[in-house]
């Protein structure tokens, strides 16, 4: 580059109070920066925005990477211009970052009872989405709760909110916290032998976190109302499982909508 013409270099440096590393690369990828990115131990270096090479404690390419882009807190310094030592990546950082995210512990938390919404009408080009994250979001054509999309799809409520944490920390959906009340479930036919329902643990979870400890719920069924006493069943979803003797014992049919709730 002829004298006079080179830009100007500044160096910045900080801690991850503010911006995590995902934040601050994106930042530099955007304004197409050129140089490293250096935190205790670890190095990205960046051509044009591009990252082209990461170590973190002796791990090299992606997965050092991905280490990097875990950090929570620490310095962290970037320097325009420096050139890497060699080359390890060859994906866009919008790639990375997915694959970062996705492996991240800080998800959103997004409650069984709450309600979710696109946030976007057309995915952005850059992002390669999971078929099961597409799934879910074909399915949020009007807001709808993890509950509700658990019913309507073949994935558990566990699966279900942990995908929506994942699009919403891409900004895909948006999350309305909503307080634990009156679950809308359907009736099935477990194995085994007793009177009592079977409900998800993490419906009976967002309960005891709202109202406190319970034993029973109260259960809806038409213009019936009946006291069952409940147990955890994990992956039961949108479902209230009973064997065979619980739904006779309680005058109830297999496949039947009923709407439940703590009995305090």
């Amino acid at each position: 580059m002829l004298p006079g013409k080179r830009p100007i270099l500044i160096l910045v440096e900080g801690n991850f109070s503010l911006l995590g590393p995902i934040d601050l690369l994106q930042l530099l990828s955007q304004s197409k920066q050129s140089g490293g990115f250096y935190v205790p131990r670890g190095e990205i270096y960046l051509d044009k925005g591009r990252p082209v090479h990461a170590s973190y404690r002796g791990v090299e390419g992606a997965e050092g990477l991905y280490r990097i882009l875990s950090l929570r807190e620490g310095p962290f310094r970037f320097s325009p211009g420096d050139q890497a030592p060699r080359h390890t990546l060859t994906e866009a950082l919008e790639h990375y970052l997915l694959q970062a995210i996705r492996q991240l512990d800080e998800r959103i938390e997004v409650g069984v009872f709450d309600r979710v919404t696109l946030r976007v009408n057309n995915l952005p080009s850059q992002l390669t989405l999971l078929p099961n994250e597409l799934a879910v979001l074909s399915q949020l054509n009007s807001p709808l709760s993890p509950l509700e999309l658990s019913a309507r799809s073949k994935f558990g409520l566990e699966a279900v909110t942990a995908l929506l944490g994942h699009l919403a920390r891409l900004g895909l959906i948006k999350v309305q916290h909503r307080l634990a009340h009156t679950a809308q479930l359907r009736t099935a036919l477990a194995e085994g032998r007793g009177t009592m329902a079977r409900l998800d643990p993490l419906v009976i979870r967002a309960w005891i976190h709202q109202y406190g400890h319970f034993e029973a719920v109260e259960v809806q069924a038409g213009e019936r109302q009946v006291r069952i006493m409940i147990e955890a069943q994990p992956g039961a979803g949108a479902r209230m499982l009973f064997t065979a003797e619980g739904l006779v014992f309680h005058n109830l049919r297999a496949e039947q909508e009923v709407l439940v709730w703590p009995a305090l």
